[in-house]
């Protein structure tokens, strides 16, 4: 059955081919099925390393990171161990539902917390303002005495 076939076409095991082709076998429609099975399998594995290194990116960004994200897409969902994606709120990471939780109570306390008027908060802000200009007094004070201490010891240095 071998005969002279041009490979200039370029064509993938012509000699099988023919033969499946003769006995009506189908190899060909199911080797086209099989390559795009591939091509659409090639496609999410891109597309699943694109999202996960933008999600990675922008988790960078935020104060949130993930674990146990697998690099590859699974079958299975979710994967074993399942993934868990954190969130920082104050000083402590929680889970994404605590932190959601946690930053609506805020919310909610903030809102419902009485904001305070210029001359409302003006006396605390001037009591704050006297007490650190008495901290600059005394610091000043302090300051000039060892200015003082310190000529007079490069004095008594220059007479030594």
């Amino acid at each position: 059955m071998r005969g002279n076939v041009p490979r200039y076409f370029q064509v993938r095991d012509p000699d099988r081919r023919a033969f499946e082709y003769l006995l009506a076998l189908d190899a060909d429609a199911r080797r086209r099925h099989a390559d795009r099975l591939a091509a659409e399998r090639e496609r999410i594995v891109r597309d699943w390393a694109s999202r996960l290194a933008q999600w990675t990116g922008t988790t960078r960004e935020l104060a949130v990171e993930t674990q146990d994200i697998p690099p590859k897409p699974t079958l299975a969902w979710p994967p074993d161990p399942q993934p868990k994606v954190r969130a920082m709120v104050g000083e402590h990471w929680y889970g994404l539902d605590e932190a959601i939780a946690a930053s609506v109570d805020r919310l909610t306390a903030l809102r419902a917390s009485k904001v305070p008027t210029v001359s409302e908060d003006a006396s605390a802000t001037e009591a704050d303002l006297e007490r650190l200009e008495e901290r600059q007094r005394d610091a000043s004070v302090v300051l000039q005495a060892v200015r003082r201490d310190l000529a007079a010891d490069e004095s008594e240095i220059d007479r030594i």
